[in-house]
């Protein structure tokens, strides 16, 4: 028996196989002007995007700047959710004023608020914080960290990973990727930052 095909008005085709038995099956379309479309079921992942960042970095900044840790997605209901996965390798100074850092998430040009800390007077929320630390120049950290954001569109989206140090005198550096003492000798490391999205149906 063959197949009823149901040709859409741009591109693509949809078809549907005859029943396997005798008897009348009916597809109701819209009346008028409408869109017949299939729902997700809530909390499935629909789409996975991942980037990772391997350049070593330095920051001597006072204030939250802009790293290249950052993902772009583009989701497909403006009712879908977005999770933010990111691992992060952080290093700084191992003198005896050292600073810890601290990051927070972007979307586009907005710091996103809910994934980070609450500020207090002059103690700044953060996402990801990296604690002060005296130890191994030859040493960084690793963190985790995620958050799941409801960007409400379906435009491409853009996350960054925003860090700042201690100042700008450059005596207590914030690094990405890389320790204090990054001298050429097989037990300094190297790292990698990662930024995984995911869409969630919403």
């Amino acid at each position: 028996m063959a197949n009823i095909v149901l040709t859409g008005d741009t591109s693509g085709a949809i078809t549907v196989a005859a029943p396997a038995v005798a008897g009348t099956n009916t597809l109701t379309l819209p009346a008028s002007t409408g869109t017949l479309a299939t729902t997700a079921t809530a909390g499935k992942i629909l789409q996975v995007v991942e980037t990772s960042y391997k350049t070593t970095a330095t920051f001597n900044v006072a204030d939250f700047t802009a790293t290249g840790v950052t993902a772009s997605i583009t989701p497909s209901s403006a009712s879908n959710k977005v999770l933010v996965m990111v691992k992060l390798d952080i290093g700084n100074s191992d003198g005896g004023g050292a600073e810890g850092s601290r990051t927070r998430l972007y979307r586009g040009a907005s710091n996103l608020t809910g994934a980070m800390g609450t500020d207090s007077g002059s103690r700044q929320g953060s996402f990801i914080t990296h604690p002060a630390y005296q130890g191994d120049g030859r040493s960084f950290i690793t963190h985790y960290g995620q958050f799941l954001d409801s960007p409400s569109t379906t435009s491409s989206t853009t996350y960054t990973i925003y860090i700042r140090g201690y100042d700008t005198s450059g005596t207590y550096p914030t690094y990405l990727n890389r320790p204090h003492a990054d001298d050429d000798v097989y037990y300094t490391p190297r790292g990698v930052c990662v930024m995984t999205l995911m869409e969630v149906a919403g």
